[in-house]
């Protein structure tokens, strides 16, 4: 996997959003209409070029392990304030999706887990990102 991704990925861009999760909200909200397909786009259609990497640090206190995510929940439910005292509970982050709306990655990331574990990295793969 390593080198079929050298030989391919190229870092077009790297947006750092706000920690806040209601700081964030426009900010991700306006990448997600930039780069995700609508509904009228077929995603197999892209150039591996157009393909795009989301990558997310959650907050996870009680942690051992970096969990590298196959997917993401529509919700936003938080056990403690953010830094701008917001604490969400079960509300959508993209409120036309609806609650329950789960994003799910085609990329191969049970590889990329077992190609970092193999590297020395504390990481395990998780296919529920905490809410």
């Amino acid at each position: 996997m390593e080198r079929r991704l050298q030989q391919r990925a190229k870092l077009g861009s790297v947006s750092v959003l706000e920690v806040a999760g209601e700081g964030a909200l426009s900010d991700l909200l306006n990448l997600l209409q930039a780069y995700l397909p609508s509904k009228d786009t077929e995603r197999s259609n892209e150039a591996p070029s157009d393909q795009v990497i989301w990558v997310h640090l959650g907050v996870n206190s009680g942690a051992s392990k970096f969990a590298i995510e196959r997917r993401a929940i529509n919700e936003a439910t938080f056990r403690c304030p953010d830094e701008m005292g917001w604490k969400p509970q079960r509300s959508p982050i993209v409120a036309a999706d609806g609650l329950s709306h789960v994003r799910e990655t085609d990329f191969p990331v049970p590889e990329l887990v077992d190609s970092l574990v193999k590297k020395g990295f504390n990481v395990a793969l998780s296919d529920d990102a905490a809410r």
